[in-house]
């Protein structure tokens, strides 16, 4: 009668997990007793993966009822995504604190009514009831508590109401991600704990270090005096809306006047990363007090007078600038003395007299403007030298141009005499063919005269011809 009152409250559950010959397995009995498909001790004093089934499937036996392996029902596959590496040193499946896991999965001999569980090691992924098996996929962000730091633990994907229908083949990392140090130097030399700052408006370089996600996002720098739940006493101006990365160098005014020489400060950095609802990544430096800058004695400086100086004048252009400014009579008279002075012009005549006339110079009398002197007096001797470099290439080049004329002038001339002896040869010979042959020549007509030379030779040789 049990055995019959078991199977009938058997029967009256929803199965969710499926034996090898194809039967329903029984999830619980009595309404309350867990059963389902796990490792127990089976009908032949051995450990196996089995389940009660529900109803007359199976094979029976004494003791048990109807029974069946479920050894086959589980995850054929679980694939877990690479995270996105956010470190020189990340590989694999190592995960920072922050990032998102994505997990796949494929089952078999599970119902679409199962839900499952995600977790590794102490830490569990999902929540609720977990996600249904018909997903597929589950992606979450990996919290940043300390329980979810691990190294090479497996993640295990479990059926809720049949634990023993799990996959638990891969390993993973979990490093924490955070803000490894923040440190402040004043110039070169880093400002230790109980150290100073002078706020005299000067530059002071904060660094840090972001580790994993807290490299990632809107990062924002405040040094702040030391006060409850973000309070107390900023310095300067806070920096926001830096993109984070994983080292971090900024500069920070510490503006004159700030500071009251008490207290302790410190530089505070935070990391927002995205997501929403993300708690930001924080960190503060070493505390140091902030000293107040000595004040400034200010130097007076000399206001130029608007009323214009007036000058005495000279002849018509030496004027004399007194440093009182006297009052003259409209014309006075000097004698001048045996040295007349060196803005004056001595008259021929020693006895006359030099009239000075008290004239105002619409100008007041600024100092000389050495700059302007100096640049003056640079572009001169530029000017100069520029001349001089010019009338040196030109004189040179004048010389060229007078030598090459006169060598043209001595080739003509050498030209001309030997036309000249040329044309005395050939009238040297014209007048031995005259004399000789007895040949004149008046324009285009030649006259033969035998002279008494060429006739004698003429006569000459005729005789020996007719002797012969």
């Amino acid at each position: 009668m049990f055995l019959i009152g078991l199977f009938a409250l058997i029967l009256s559950v929803s199965a969710t997990i499926i034996t090898d010959s194809g039967c329903s397995c029984a999830t619980v009995a009595n309404g309350s007793t867990p059963l389902g498909c796990a490792f127990r001790p089976d009908w032949t004093n051995q450990t196996s993966k089995w389940c009660l089934t529900t109803g007359p499937c199976g094979n029976f036996h004494t003791g048990f009822g109807y029974v069946d392996s479920c050894s086959q029902a589980g995850f054929p596959s679980v694939n877990i995504v690479p995270p996105t590496y956010l470190e020189w040193d990340q590989a694999g499946y190592t995960f920072y604190t922050g990032q998102t896991m994505v997990v796949n999965w494929t089952s078999q001999n599970i119902t679409n009514s199962e839900w499952l569980k995600i977790a590794y090691a102490a830490r569990t992924l999902t929540t609720g009831q977990g996600v249904n098996v018909t997903a597929g996929s589950y992606s979450v962000r990996i919290s940043d508590g300390g329980t979810s730091v691990a190294t090479n633990v497996p993640l295990v994907i479990s059926t809720v109401t049949s634990p023993a229908v799990a996959a638990n083949n891969t390993l993973i990392t979990v490093i924490q991600s955070k803000i490894s140090y923040v440190s402040v130097y004043d110039g070169a030399n880093i400002v230790a704990a109980g150290g100073s700052i002078v706020a005299d408006g000067r530059n002071v370089t904060i660094q840090w270090r972001g580790l994993g996600q807290a490299a990632v996002g809107i990062a924002s720098v405040t040094v702040r005096s030391a006060g409850g739940g973000g309070g107390g006493t900023t310095i300067g101006t806070a920096l926001t809306g830096l993109v984070a990365q994983g080292n971090m160098t900024v500069n920070y005014i510490f503006p004159r006047g700030a500071g009251n020489g008490f207290g302790t400060y410190s530089a505070q950095i935070s990391v927002q990363s995205p997501g929403v609802g993300v708690a930001p990544y924080t960190l503060s430096s070493s505390s140091f007090s902030v000293a107040v800058a000595p004040s400034q004695t200010s130097t007076p400086t000399t206001t130029p007078s608007a009323t214009p100086t007036p000058s005495l004048s000279f002849g018509a252009s030496a004027s004399i600038t007194p440093s009182r400014t006297p009052t003259p009579s409209p014309t006075s008279l000097v004698s001048p003395s045996s040295t007349p002075p060196a803005s004056t012009t001595p008259s021929p005549t020693p006895s006359e007299t030099v009239s000075i006339t008290a004239t105002p110079s619409p100008t007041p009398s600024t100092p000389p403007d050495l700059a302007a002197i100096s640049k003056a007096a640079s572009d001169a001797s530029v000017n100069l030298l520029g001349t001089i470099v010019g009338a040196s290439v030109g004189g040179l080049c004048l010389f060229c141009v007078a030598g090459f004329g006169i060598y043209r002038v001595y080739q003509r001339k050498l030209l001309q005499e030997k036309r000249m002896r040329r044309l005395g040869t050939t009238r040297a010979r014209v007048d031995d063919r005259n004399t000789i042959y007895g040949v004149t020549s008046v324009g285009d007509t030649i006259t033969y005269t035998p002279q008494r030379r060429g006739l004698e030779a003429y006569r000459s040789n005729s005789a020996k011809m007719s002797s012969v």
